[in-house]
């Protein structure tokens, strides 16, 4: 039988301030859960004070953007172990479904890279993953990746791992359909796109715009599409979450458009 792991889906935290602990530095977290039970997670270990302070600073982060992990010792084993017992079977609705994913996951995937944790998993070690499996068989391949993408998908939703490395991940091409993109790159034709820059900003008068802007309500919507080339109803669907601070990237998940009558 797997270990059973609770998922950890906080709704709310609350930080203390870094303290000694145990003849060192460190600070605690109070997570309050989406079932509004509290679990109290510890910081500690640091040599010095300024140490744990940027550390501290760098977890808040993470809880701000909704990646702060909590299991950080999970192996891929004890996770796909414990997915395909209490998670898998959401998603699979027949006996051969569950034989095939048996076969993916104790046969290819947990030999190779079971013994990793979670939080090491790349894109290139799923790559590489791939690779090896399809060497064995294409099909069993394509379930492999379908194991993955969906398993690390739950681990995220779950808050076992920030993010879901495996997606855009692709398995290996056959011979037929590389043969196939050569033959369609010899008969695509490609355009050149003329660019009048008579007609574009420069450097300066971006930075004029976006200074006589900052107090105005548009300010926003003026930074994001001079800068990132955001169209308005992607600016309109960014909400705070959709940034990440501590791997500046920004995420857009939606569009919102002025509704016609």
């Amino acid at each position: 039988m797997a270990v059973e792991l609770k998922p950890i889906r906080y709704i709310d935290y609350k930080i203390y301030n870094v303290t000694k602990i145990k003849n060192k530095y460190g600070f605690r977290i109070l997570l309050t859960l989406d079932d509004n039970t509290e679990r109290t997670v510890q910081h500690s270990g640091f040599d010095k004070k300024d140490i744990a302070e940027k550390e501290r600073c760098k977890v808040i982060g993470k809880l701000e953007n909704k990646t702060y992990v909590v299991y950080t010792n999970v192996t891929v084993k004890t996770y796909l172990e414990y997915w395909y017992e209490y998670d898998a079977p959401k998603r699979l609705n027949s006996y051969g479904s569950f034989l095939a994913y048996r076969n993916g996951i104790f046969n290819h995937i947990i030999p190779r890279i079971g013994k990793l944790k979670l939080l090491q998993l790349t894109p290139g070690i799923i790559e590489k993953l791939y690779k090896d499996v399809y060497e064995y068989s294409p099909n069993v391949c394509s379930i492999v990746q379908t194991i993955m993408s969906t398993s690390l998908q739950d681990a995220e939703t779950n808050k076992f791992i920030p993010t879901n490395v495996a997606l855009g991940v692709k398995i290996p091409k056959t011979d037929e359909e590389i043969e196939k993109e050569a033959t369609t790159e010899k008969t695509d034709t490609y355009h050149t796109l003329l660019i009048d820059e008579r007609k574009t900003f420069t450097i300066e008068q971006v930075v004029t715009i976006i200074k006589e802007s900052i107090n105005t309500p548009i300010y926003l919507h003026v930074l994001f599409a001079t800068l990132m080339g955001l169209r308005k109803s992607e600016i309109n669907g960014i909400k705070y979450s959709d940034i990440d601070f501590v791997h500046r990237k920004l995420y857009l998940e939606r569009q919102l458009r002025q509704k016609t009558k």
